[in-house]
């Protein structure tokens, strides 16, 4: 292969094949992530426009959203577990 040349998806530079796993998120870990994210925002805005309120929202919509997340993270383990 050329240096320059692009490798096919999932073969590295070098013609060294990489097997994908196949990711499986459910609804509580995608939810989670999504909440987490805009509590981080909500908070930097509010740390940003110096209003104590809306870092508030955002940090409580944070931890609402890491605490989703982890109730995701328990029940794809759950799922695993029992395919396996």
């Amino acid at each position: 292969m050329r240096e320059n040349a692009r490798a096919p998806a999932g073969v590295a530079p070098g013609g060294i094949t990489h097997p994908r796993k196949a990711v499986h998120m459910n609804r509580d870990q995608i939810k989670g992530r999504a909440k987490e994210a805009a509590g981080t925002v909500q908070q930097k805005a509010g740390e940003l426009m110096g209003s104590p309120t809306q870092r508030a929202k955002g940090l409580l919509k944070r931890g609402v959203g890491k605490v989703q997340k982890a109730i995701g993270d328990a029940r794809e383990r759950n799922r695993e577990d029992k395919q396996s």
